[in-house]
């Protein structure tokens, strides 16, 4: 964490002295969005077997975000440094499921979303290949401001979320890009059930794959 806020800290530095012109504008996405248990990707459950983590049934939910964004760029340099500010919407979706007990009897688990709405600040380093595409890179800092309501929240979510992003964007007009982002968190979102710690993985993450459209408003020197 501390490398992370270090990091920041260097790189809006060199923005504030390094830089020539400024852009903003807005921008709107929408993709989809998904809750995963990190090990099973990664494996990274050295003390305990895969049977000891907690396999949920979440599945993808349409994600979307609008707001604002910020781009500056340096004298004579390919590099950008860029923030945005978003209402972020994410979450994921438990589908209808039922299963048979060790008793013969049949329990059911109704279908819901776990719609999690974020206010998102996303800092970035943009390497921009001519006019025509960009590559960028960074971290998003995020503030839950709603979740779901129901009980079966599995996730009891954390009030805040930071993760990575990864972007590459296209320049299809002089004011109009339109860039695939993918999103992953690099903290846990749910607080652990300190009962079973021990014994199971239950760490979850958000992830998400989005595309935006942005539209540029003017500029600054």
């Amino acid at each position: 964490m501390k490398v992370i806020i270090f990091t920041t800290f260097i790189i809006v530095a060199l923005s504030t002295m390094l830089v020539s012109q400024s852009r903003y504008g807005i921008t709107i996405g929408g993709g989809t969005s998904r809750i995963d248990n990190y090990k099973l990707y990664f494996n990274r459950n050295i003390n305990n077997g895969p049977y000891d983590v907690i396999d949920y049934p979440y599945e993808n939910l349409i994600s979307w975000n609008v707001g604002f964004y910020y781009i500056k760029s340096y004298q004579k340099s390919d590099i950008d440094f860029g923030g945005e500010f978003l209402l972020n919407g994410m979450g994921a979706y438990i589908p209808f499921d039922s299963k048979i007990e060790a008793d013969g009897t049949v329990s059911y688990q109704d279908s819901f979303k776990e719609r999690l709405i974020y206010l998102s600040v996303p800092l970035f380093l943009r390497y921009n290949v001519g006019n025509c595409w960009f590559l960028q890179g960074g971290i998003t800092n995020s503030i839950l401001i709603s979740k779901p309501p129901k009980p079966e929240n599995w996730s009891d979510t954390k009030p805040y979320d930071l993760g990575g992003n990864l972007a590459f964007g296209v320049r299809l007009f002089p004011k109009i890009n339109i860039e695939i982002q993918g999103y992953h968190s690099l903290i846990r979102i749910n607080h652990v059930d300190e009962t079973i710690e021990e014994m199971y993985d239950n760490r979850l993450f958000n992830s998400s794959i989005t595309v935006s459209l942005k539209y540029e408003l003017g500029q600054r020197n």
